[in-house]
This record gives structure tokens, sequence and C-alpha cells, in this order.
């Protein structure tokens, strides 16, 4: 793969995209020049060719502080009425590209995003959204607990059931060794055609 080129395609699409380089995967769509093109006999990182080209190497989305999602969370709980499922916070994420991706909300599970909201309730006007975030965050907590039981229940029951197998009289145990098929054929039908 000839350099030039790969350089004159990264300010290709910068020029149509506002002067903004491409990342690594969005280039290789637009052009179908791949990785294994440029790597690495031509450039270690793709950075690298970026620079090369002109342009600022892209930077990584630094996270979110939690006092922002705390905020984010709690508009959305307004704007909605309630608290919203993951479906809601998706949706907002999508229609809204200065809210956050619905996964970074639940960072510390939703008992802990709930927590924290709640913390808020002294501030001045968040009264009304830590009573909809206790109520929340107790059935949470209820499912959470119903779901560690009957985690417990699958275990002991998995438990027993192979104690129970290990009891069983050696001579009904299959071997390891043998398989279901081979067993059918050792027991003919006195019946059969095939019988020698």
């Amino acid at each position: 793969m000839d350099k030039s080129r790969i350089l004159a395609e990264i300010k290709r699409i910068a020029s149509a995209n506002g002067g903004k380089a491409p990342g690594m995967a969005v280039f290789e769509r637009e052009t179908g020049i791949a990785y294994c093109d440029w790597f690495p006999h031509l450039w270690l990182r793709w950075g690298d060719a970026v620079v090369e080209a002109g342009y600022a190497a892209n930077q990584f989305q630094a996270a979110y502080s939690k006092d922002f999602l705390v905020e984010k969370y709690i508009a959305l709980i307004r704007e909605l009425g309630r608290i919203p499922v993951k479906g809601e916070l998706l949706l907002k994420s999508k229609a809204d590209k200065t809210f956050p991706n619905q996964k970074v909300f639940y960072s510390d599970g939703k008992e802990g995003l709930l927590k924290r909201v709640i913390q808020c309730h002294g501030h001045a006007g968040n009264e009304d959204i830590a009573s909809l975030c206790i109520a929340a965050a107790q059935t949470a907590g209820a499912r959470s607990n119903r779901k560690e039981n009957e985690s417990r229940d699958r275990l002991c029951l998995f438990n027993a059931v192979g104690t129970s197998l290990q009891n069983r009289p050696h001579n009904l145990r299959r071997s390891p060794r043998t398989s279901a098929r081979d067993q059918d054929s050792r027991t003919t039908d006195n019946n059969s055609p095939h019988r020698n």
C-alpha cells in the first residue's frame, strides 16, 4: 500500500468532515483500506498517520463526573415524571447528543445511582426526586435480594443433584468413553433384519 494514497484519503475524509480527521474504523469503512495495509510497516499507531497527514490525533473521551451523571439523570426524571428504565436512557442518548450513553449510568449498578441521586435531596428543589428514588431503591434492593436467594437455591439444587448422581450404583453410570450411540448399537432388537 502506498503511503501517499493513505495520507490523501485521510485529508479527503477530514475535509468532508469539517476538518476532523477520521478514526481508524471510519477510515476503513470509507476507503476499504484495512489496518493490515498500513500497520506496522507504515505506522505503528493510527494517530501517527493522522498527524503526518497534518491533523491532530483524536483523543479518547474523558469519563463523565458522577455529579454530571446525577444532574442528567435528575433532568430526565423530571422530564418523564418517573424513574427511567434502560430503554428510556438509550432513547434519550440517541435523541440528545449531549446526553451520555445509558451504560455509564449503571457503572455502580442501579442502586448506586439511586443512592447518589437520593444524596442530592438536600439541594434546593430536589425533594420531589428523592422520594421517587427512595421508592425505586427499595424496589431494586428487594429485587437484588430475591436474585441472590434464587442463585443460592440453584446452587443448592445443583449440589444436591450432583451428589445424588455420584451416589448411584456403579453399574448404572455410563463410562465417559462410552457414548449413547455405542450403547444403542450393542443392544439389538431380536426382530432386527440386520441381526447376524
